[in-house]
């Protein structure tokens, strides 16, 4: 019969290096389910749904200085939710919107339109509608880059 004394610093150091390549085996597993659940999450985007949801954002900023804001807020959210089923990671609209400007680089000027809608949301901002025209426009690009209006 053979001992084997686990004290010895050969066998102590096997069993580390196991430890470590199972704990290695469950994090790359764990990654793989979660990449997944993202893909399926992507796959469920309703792109009539949400032009739907777009010609109404349009309609209403068309419309008084209010409504106008308000679509600017409805369009900035849409595209946030866009960017949620697609699997960009970040808890915050411009957390996501910064991943997806790294697989969409046509992205980069939604930071202006998101700038705008921030300056609407938390404070007292003088929307003039050249200023509204651009960033509703902008909302539109992106959805348009991301394959979700025509």
């Amino acid at each position: 019969m053979i001992e084997i004394n686990l004290n010895s610093t050969p066998v102590k150091i096997g069993l580390i290096a196991l430890l470590l390549v199972i704990f290695l085996i469950i994090i790359l597993l764990w990654l793989f389910i979660k990449n997944k659940i993202r893909q399926r999450r992507s796959t469920k985007l309703d792109k009539e749904l949400i032009v739907k949801r777009w010609k109404a954002i349009e309609e209403s900023s068309l419309n008084n200085d209010a409504s106008t804001k308000l679509a600017i807020l409805e369009a900035d959210k849409l595209l946030d939710e866009v960017f949620k089923n697609m699997g960009f990671g970040g808890s915050t609209m411009g957390e996501r919107l910064k991943a997806a400007c790294y697989r969409y680089p046509g992205l980069t000027d939604v930071w202006e339109a998101h700038k705008i809608r921030n300056l609407i949301a938390h404070e007292n901002y003088q929307l003039y509608p050249k200023t509204a025209k651009r960033a509703i426009n902008i909302f539109y690009h992106a959805l348009k880059e991301l394959g979700i209006v025509g």
